[in-house]
């Protein structure tokens, strides 16, 4: 009698293993026959379903590997978002580098006409003496002749 308690709880954890591992195996997986129909014989012929479920139903496992690829990840040199975004920063940073060399050109250009307008009026100052405006006295061109 304790040979045949042990039997039937060795049965029902095969089929209770046997129907999990259908269960949770993926449809595209599972060889011979569709997956439902698997869950099925596993039901209805217990021991005979799952027995023929390992043998001719799940997936194979290669020999010493793993049942699905291994996904690494893709080095930085490899990834083109990776790229993408290092090339849009390089030419950002190339961008600000030359707004701000042209922003330091305009700034010495503006300080230098500002000495320059600082300058002209002591220089036009320098050298001539005040004259006296006369209203009587006529204007002439570039030309001579007199202006009104």
């Amino acid at each position: 009698m304790r040979w045949l308690l042990t039997g039937v709880v060795v049965a029902a954890a095969i089929i209770l293993y046997a129907l999990f591992h259908a269960i949770m195996t993926p449809a595209r997986s599972v060889r011979a026959l569709p997956k439902g129909v698997w869950i099925l014989a596993i039901l209805l012929l217990p021991v005979v379903g799952a027995g023929l479920w390992f043998w001719l139903g799940a997936p194979r496992r290669a020999p010493g590997g793993p049942t699905r690829p291994v996904q690494r990840g893709l080095g930085p040199d490899d990834d083109p978002e990776f790229l993408r975004r290092i090339e849009t920063q390089r030419r950002q940073k190339a961008r600000e580098e030359k707004l701000n060399a042209k922003e330091s050109e305009l700034k010495a250009r503006e300080e230098r006409l500002k000495k320059e307008a600082e300058s002209k009026p002591e220089q036009e100052g320098e050298g001539e003496d005040p004259k006296p405006s006369d209203s009587t006295e006529t204007d002439t061109t570039p030309g001579g002749a007199p202006q009104q």
